[in-house]
């Protein structure tokens, strides 16, 4: 990227990160019960009272959103803006994945059109930016950066490595145990894959690094 292209996408993140910053702030007040569900397992995480690997009453869902809630809540103190900062923090980061994956399926304009939609994007999609209801940002990010590296790796050589193998395991299985709903973006990456290397695919070489990175990302899920 040129100069003033690092500018426009700079500015773009700023605004992006600005504004979640600034819902987390006036949505301090948790009143919605989802949220309060984040907000308990956030507070009980940071006072080291449970960890728990699933959402309270739930069989899915994993607590990565909670837990970087509770990281704030630990360095902050408990309080509603705290816990949504876990979620911003998901949310930017998804905004840097779909940087990459636009840049690499489309270019940079394609890119930069992306990433300028997701700023804000449809209310309903902003909302669950900044305030925590469930994982949303965590299997947006996760599921980007799946699909963005599976790109990656049908762009690359003809016998892929094995340590973006592995990575692209690991990250499916952290969005898998995020959440189920994370499954059709994961079957998007794998047709990606088997559309490059065809029955290849399922040589122990490509598949058993991949395998073995799921088996790590989503252990909390068999645990």
């Amino acid at each position: 990227m040129n100069k003033k292209t690092r500018v426009v996408v700079l500015l773009l993140l700023t605004l992006g990160i600005a504004l979640r910053l600034y819902g987390a702030w006036a949505a301090r007040i948790i009143t919605d019960p989802d949220t309060g569900i984040v907000a308990l397992m956030a507070k009980h995480m940071a006072e080291g009272r449970n960890f728990p690997l699933f959402f309270y009453g739930q069989a899915y869902m994993g607590t990565l959103e909670p837990a970087l809630s509770a990281l704030f809540c630990f360095l902050l103190g408990c309080s509603g803006f705290a816990v949504n900062l876990g979620t911003v923090c998901f949310s930017a980061a998804f905004l840097v994945s779909v940087f990459l994956w636009a840049r690499e399926a489309g270019g940079t304009t394609a890119a930069i059109a992306a990433l300028a939609y997701c700023t804000i994007g449809p209310a309903s999609f902003f909302f669950f930016q900044f305030i925590p209801r469930g994982g949303y940002p965590a299997a947006l990010f996760f599921s980007t950066l799946a699909i963005w590296l599976s790109v990656r790796i049908a762009a690359g050589p003809g016998t892929p490595r094995i340590r973006p193998l592995f990575l692209l395991g690991v990250v499916a299985g952290l969005a898998w145990w995020t959440t189920p709903i994370t499954t059709a973006a994961l079957l998007t990456a794998g047709l990606v894959l088997l559309a490059r290397f065809r029955l290849r695919l399922f040589s122990w070489r490509i598949l058993a690094p991949g395998l073995a990175g799921f088996i790590v990302g989503n252990a909390p899920f068999w645990i």
